[in-house]
């Protein structure tokens, strides 16, 4: 026959002292202190989400005298949910040339851990017709490049001609992978680095050539983020510049949108 133990009082009290000491102060106080955390970071990221809200779509001022556009482009989950930026130039006959700036050795996570690289700037061209197309819908049918396939949101306005040719001079430098060893010696063009040279560094200091604003900006205002400098550069620049959604969001980028407020 099985016989059975029965607990004494002197087991029960033997068994609540064990938990106090487990739970003692310190242990109690780490609990308490990380109930705090995982509160303040939920309130946070409610508080984002019901009060963040996306800048307005707006046009650009036009002006007669101005025959060519510049844009900054923002994909919103570009390089794993960073943001990816580009620069595109329209010129007079409606034609188009997106520059997109990548580092080419690193990937992703050896970039994270702030290894710097050579980088290189893409060109894309694009003729009147596919520019037309872009500025609505944002994709590009690349095979490769998946940075650059859906871009969602856009800052534009109008430049001159001469100002055209000032950007379009000045990033010539960086396209020739076979130049760019010699360049980064002779003329001190920085290594691409994912916090201090990257997409979208490149692409503001482009466009500073020919915006006071925009140089104004990079020199005080900057964010990290690409996503974080489209959103200020929305709420600073002025009426000279429009702001534009392309194409429609995927869920993820509706996500970051309410999130992000981009």
């Amino acid at each position: 026959m099985r016989k059975y133990r029965l607990f004494s009082k002197k087991d029960c009290l033997g068994a609540d002292a064990a938990c106090e000491t487990a739970a003692g102060p310190g242990n109690k106080g780490r609990i308490r202190a990380a109930g705090v955390i995982l509160l303040l970071l939920f309130g946070f990221l409610c508080a984002r989400l019901l009060f963040v809200r996306p800048p307005e779509e707006r046009a650009c001022q036009e002006n007669s005298v101005n025959s060519c556009q510049i844009w900054y482009l923002l994909n919103v989950d570009g390089m794993g949910g960073l943001g990816h930026s580009a620069l595109l130039l329209v010129d007079e006959l409606g034609g188009g040339r997106i520059y997109s700036y990548n580092g080419m050795e690193y990937n992703l996570f050896w970039c994270l851990l702030g290894k710097e690289g050579v980088g290189f700037m893409r060109e894309i061209s694009l003729d009147p017709e596919e520019r037309a197309v872009f500025c609505q819908s944002g994709q590009l049918s690349l095979s490769d490049s998946a940075e650059c396939r859906d871009f969602d949101r856009a800052l534009y306005r109008e430049i001159t001609r001469e100002e055209y040719g000032t950007v379009y001079q000045a990033v010539q430098k960086w396209i020739e992978k076979e130049q760019l060893w010699d360049l980064l010696e002779q003329e001190d063009i920085p290594l691409y680095h994912i916090y201090t040279h990257n997409c979208d560094t490149a692409a503001r200091e482009l466009i500073a050539l020919v915006d006071e604003e925009v140089e104004e900006y990079n020199q005080s205002h900057a964010r990290l983020t690409p996503g974080g400098n489209f959103r200020e550069m929305c709420r600073r620049l002025g009426s000279g510049w429009g702001i534009r959604r392309l194409g429609e969001d995927s869920w993820k980028e509706r996500l970051l949108e309410r999130f992000l407020g981009v």
